[in-house]
This record gives C-alpha cells, sequence and structure tokens, in this order.
C-alpha cells in the first residue's frame, strides 16, 4: 500500500479561514478508517507571514467544538503548491 497524501488548505493570510479548515478535517478524519485518518492536513497562505498566529477569534471558535488550534502558525504557500497538486510535497 503507497504512503497515505495530504490535503492542502490555502487562504489568504493563514490566520483564520485555513486553520480552522484545517483543524476541522483533521477532526473530521481522525473518525474514519484508514487510509483517510492517515491523510495529513497541511495549512498554508498566499500572503501569510511566516510566524503569524491564528487569530484569538478562530482559536476560540473551533475550541467552543473541542479542536485546538492554538499551535498553529501562519506558513507561506511554497510556489509549486500553487501550480498543481502533483507538483506540491508539502
Amino acid at each position: 500500500m503507497s504512503a497515505p497524501g495530504h490535503i492542502l488548505v490555502v487562504c489568504t493570510a493563514n490566520i483564520c479561514r485555513s486553520p480552522m479548515a484545517a483543524g476541522l478535517l483533521q477532526h473530521a478524519l481522525a473518525a474514519q478508517p484508514e487510509p483517510l485518518r492517515s491523510l495529513r492536513v497541511v495549512s498554508t497562505g498566499i500572503a501569510a507571514r511566516t510566524g503569524d498566529r491564528v487569530s484569538e477569534n478562530s482559536v476560540l471558535a473551533l475550541k467552543k467544538a473541542g479542536i485546538d488550534i492554538a499551535a498553529i502558525a501562519a506558513s507561506p504557500s511554497p510556489r509549486p503548491c500553487l501550480t498543481g497538486p502533483s507538483s506540491c510535497s508539502a
């Protein structure tokens, strides 16, 4: 069996939408059978500044659902990830 892949979630600054989507998706995948539960969810932003923290409102919103995204730091999208899924190795 081949190694599980990854899912890339992209937004602009990587401090609100994509960290929330990644947290929700990873939480949902954890309840699925293999190979889905082994998929790696990567959150990134097309204009992200490396190391920016996730917005407090995003952290609080998911905390209410029992999902902790407080440790996520913004990460800019590597250029190859924006040209197509086969060229991204996040």
